[in-house]
This record gives C-alpha cells, sequence and structure tokens, in this order.
C-alpha cells in the first residue's frame, strides 16, 4: 500500500491538512465515491485515522471499534478485493448472466387483476454455491473483518460475483434486493442471520432466564471463536484485540465479565476448547507462538482453528447445560495483566481454581488409514485424538476416553505405543445418553517447574494446559482428589 493511503508519524501533519483523493488506493477512493453519492460527509478507514507506526494509538483507536462499527451508518466492504488496489467492483463471472426484467402482455379479460402487463425477473443461477462466495471472499478470511462485519448496523459487501447487502433485518444481493439468503452461506451472528444457531446477544444469565435461552447464547459465543478461529491475522498478537469490540459489546449488554476470551458465568464450558484439526486435512500444525499471547487455558493461546467440544460432531457425548456442581471446578480468582484495554493485548495471566484433579496416561495408538479400494497404509497416531488410559484400584490399565492436545506431539516425543502421563482437571458431566450412562469432561495439564528450594506437595500446584478430553467414566475421579491449583 502507497504511503499514502498509511498515516503515520512522517505523514500525520500533513493528512490533517489533506489527502488527495487521486493518490489513494483504489479501494479507497471507491469508499469516498460511494459515501459522496450517499450524502455520507465522514468515512472511517482505519490506515488513515490509526497512526500505524504508533502502538500507543493503535491500542487507543483498537479498544473504541465497538462503537466505531455499531455507530456506523453503513459499512462498505470491498469483499471481493485481495488488497486496496482491488476497489469496490464485482470482478468474477460466478453469475454470468442476469438479472433481467422480461415483460409479458397479458389479455385484460383473462387477468385477474385487471392489469395488461406483467414484469418477470429473470436470473440465471450458476451451478456454482453462490452461498459460499462471500466466505471464500479475500477480505472475509481476514481476523479483523469478523467484527466489522457483526457489529455494523448495516453492511455492504462488493463480492466477487454480485453486491450483498446485510442488515438486523434483510439480506439481500443486488438481484434480488427483497432478499436472497441462499446467496449466504453464514449469516450474521447477532441479528438472527445464522440459519443454523440464530440468537441474539442477551440479557444477563441469571436464574430467571430459560435454559433453552442460556444455551443458545452459549453456544453462538463458541460459534464465533469457531469463525474467528479459521481465519488469518497478519499479526498473531491481534489475537485479541481483533475480538475486542464484539467481546466488549457482550459484556456491556450481559453484565458478564471476559477472561482472555472465556466468559465467568460459564467459565467451566468456556474451558473446553480444541484445536481443530484431522489427520487428513492439508493444515499447518498448531502452535503455541514464543511471544505471549494468552493464558494457556485461552483458545487465544495457539496458533490455529480452534473449536468447542459442545457441537461438534463425532464426540460421544454432549455438553450439559446445567452440570453437576460436583464435577465442576470452582473459579476463587483470575489475574490478567493487560495493556490499556482490558479486553485486548496481554502480558500475563492466571487461573485458580478449586476442583477434581486425576493422573491419566495418553497412549499413541497405530492406525490403519485408506489409501484406496486396495490399499492402507499405517499412520503412528491419528493425531486428531489420542487414547487415555488410567490405572485402577487393581492396578491394572483401563480406557478412560480420548484426548487431543492442543499442539500435536512430535512423534519422537510420544513413539507408538508409549505412554504419556497427564494431569486431568474435571470440568463438567456430560448429558445422560440414551442408555443413562454419563461420562465427564476435563482439560489436560503439564506441571509448571517449580521455584527452586519449594517444597514439593503431593498434587503439584501450578500448571499449564496442554490438551482436552473426553468420554470419561465419573469413577475416574475417584481415585483423584479435590485441590486448590494455578494453571498459566
Amino acid at each position: 500500500m502507497p504511503e499514502t493511503g498509511r498515516t503515520t508519524s512522517l505523514t500525520l501533519e500533513r493528512h490533517k491538512v489533506s489527502i488527495s483523493p487521486a493518490d489513494l488506493p483504489q479501494t479507497f477512493q471507491d469508499f469516498i465515491d460511494i459515501a459522496r453519492r450517499l450524502d455520507i460527509r465522514y468515512v472511517w478507514i482505519d490506515s488513515l485515522c490509526i497512526i500505524q507506526d504508533s502502538r500507543e494509538d493503535w491500542e487507543k483507536e483498537a479498544a473504541q471499534m465497538a462503537s466505531v462499527y455499531s455507530m456506523a451508518h453503513l459499512t462498505i466492504s470491498a469483499s471481493g478485493s485481495a488488497d486496496g488496489r482491488g476497489g469496490c467492483r464485482v470482478v468474477d463471472a460466478v453469475r454470468s448472466f442476469g438479472p433481467f426484467d422480461l415483460e409479458r402482455h397479458i389479455d385484460s379479460a383473462s387477468s385477474s387483476t385487471g392489469e395488461s402487463t406483467a414484469v418477470f425477473r429473470l436470473w440465471s443461477r450458476d451451478t456454482y454455491p453462490v452461498g459460499q462466495v462471500l466466505t471464500s471472499d479475500p477480505l472475509t478470511k481476514r481476523g479483523w473483518t469478523l467484527q466489522e462485519r457483526e457489529l455494523s448496523p448495516r453492511i455492504v459487501h462488493y463480492s466477487r460475483d454480485t453486491i450483498r447487502w446485510e442488515c438486523c433485518e434483510l439480506r439481500a444481493t443486488i438481484e434480488f434486493p427483497w432478499g436472497d439468503p441462499g446467496s449466504f452461506d453464514q449469516g450474521r451472528m447477532f441479528d438472527g442471520g445464522s440459519s443454523s444457531r440464530p440468537t441474539t446477544i442477551g440479557p444477563p444469565i441469571n436464574d430467571s432466564k430459560p435454559l433453552a435461552d442460556v444455551t443458545k447464547q452459549r453456544l453462538s459465543w463458541f460459534e464465533l471463536v469457531d469463525r474467528y478461529t479459521h481465519r488469518s491475522l497478519t499479526k498473531q498478537m491481534d489475537i485479541l484485540p481483533a475480538l475486542s469490540g464484539i467481546a466488549r459489546s457482550i459484556a456491556e449488554s450481559t453484565s458478564d465479565e471476559y477472561y482472555a476470551g472465556l466468559w465467568k458465568s460459564y467459565f467451566s464450558h468456556c474451558l473446553l476448547w480444541a484445536s481443530d484439526w484431522h489427520v487428513s486435512r492439508d493444515f499447518k500444525k498448531h502452535s503455541r507462538p514464543s511471544n505471549y499471547l494468552a493464558p494457556s487455558w485461552s483458545w487465544a493461546s495457539v496458533r490455529g482453528p480452534v473449536h468447542y467440544l459442545s457441537w461438534v460432531n463425532g464426540y460421544w457425548y454432549t455438553f450439559n447445560a446445567d452440570p453437576d456442581p460436583a464435577y465442576v471446578p470452582k473459579l476463587i480468582g483470575v489475574s490478567l495483566q493487560a495493556s490499556s484495554d482490558p479486553y485486548g493485548v496481554l502480558k500475563a495471566g492466571s487461573l485458580t481454581l478449586e476442583g477434581k484433579i486425576g493422573v491419566g496416561f495418553s497412549k499413541q495408538e497405530v492406525y490403519a488409514v485408506p489409501k484406496d479400494k486396495h490399499n492402507v497404509s499405517f499412520t503412528p497416531g491419528h493425531q486428531d485424538r489420542l487414547t487415555l488410559y488410567s490405572v485402577n484400584t487393581t492396578r491394572t490399565i483401563e480406557k478412560v476416553g480420548e484426548i487431543r492436545y492442543d499442539v500435536p506431539l512430535c512423534y519422537s516425543c510420544s513413539p507408538v505405543g508409549s505412554m504419556r502421563p497427564v494431569w486431568l482437571l474435571c470440568c463438567m458431566n456430560s448429558e445422560k445418553s440414551s442408555d443413562g450412562t454419563m461420562r465427564t469432561f476435563a482439560i489436560a495439564l503439564e506441571t509448571v517447574e517449580r521455584d527452586e528450594g519449594q517444597q514439593a506437595p503431593s498434587f503439584p500446584l501450578r500448571y499449564r494446559r496442554v490438551g482436552v478430553a473426553w468420554g470419561i467414566n465419573p469413577s475416574f475421579w475417584e481415585r483423584g482428589v479435590t485441590t486448590k491449583l494455578t494453571i498459566l
């Protein structure tokens, strides 16, 4: 992007005087042209309105994003443009025909309305699934743009194939301005636009609120985290700031407390996130960057897509909207060292709980993976999940569940057949299955080295999260203890 498209410490004073539209990238020129044609006097473009080389100004303005987008008259999104040069243009031939109006003359005697003509709008829908165009547009793959879409009262998308419109009441396209939900694979989360889980940011969770509404509210956040972490960030340190506007809006609407991507009112549910990857996918392995992002118990500490176990197919048991307190850890305190914005960049953080803790062993198995209908290959580990074992009261090894590590284990660290010890903290019980059985969910932990000279207790006091486990028989916790612990 040319320097005229960015405000820096060097260009700030010059930009205060004037900015020539002709010197701006094409996308910015289009924004200004559209705004003028709509009689809108002011535009906000972050690269012009935020001093790009000032961390202080960036943090101050990032904290205002919730009000910037939620108070906007209109948000213009160059969704189909890969960069500032693409402009607000419909560039693809995905929709190559129509729409056009066809006028048909009707014998007035046979017309029930007495009209002599009727106008039909014709349009040829390509075999390409147009509902997926917006979600695959370059701009909608960027992490920062999620909250722009979610918080704006009205947004117009200049996609590759058409112009799309979203507001709290309507999803439409230029072909069908009265409504075209089929052109949106995913609607917005907080205006009823999500066809799978429509919900709104509701009032605070309390005893008087129906349990079904509470569940919807929780699931909406889990789905939002899923969508957000599947997007990309140029700077991974923006993982919390780029969602801070939505988090701030929810906190103000619900009076809930926000802790590094998790919510106090259903904290035990929020702990049960999982890295979203599979051996059959072409994926970059998840990692925990060396630069501090968030506490290990937060999904923001991991680079890569994340989902929640609550509504992902393939797991044995589902979350319990009203879990048994005996299986839920007690939240004692959360300590977060933030920058100027409590919803933004974090410098340090810890979590203190009191709950059931036990010891398990993850085992790297060998799985047969089909290559084609005639051949199979054997891989050392179905890396998206490992078998979880424990030692029972008769001192024999028994399977107790499954575990997924936040970051894949290297094969040399976990060879086939080896048992790797892991601490487990019980987080909640599942709903009962059709046969009446119940299981539990847990997060997997590793110990943090003690300070020199510190006496070793029977159970460590400080831990770091390394994964999540599910399908654990409640009897497993009878062999553990209830203790106070800190997770960094």
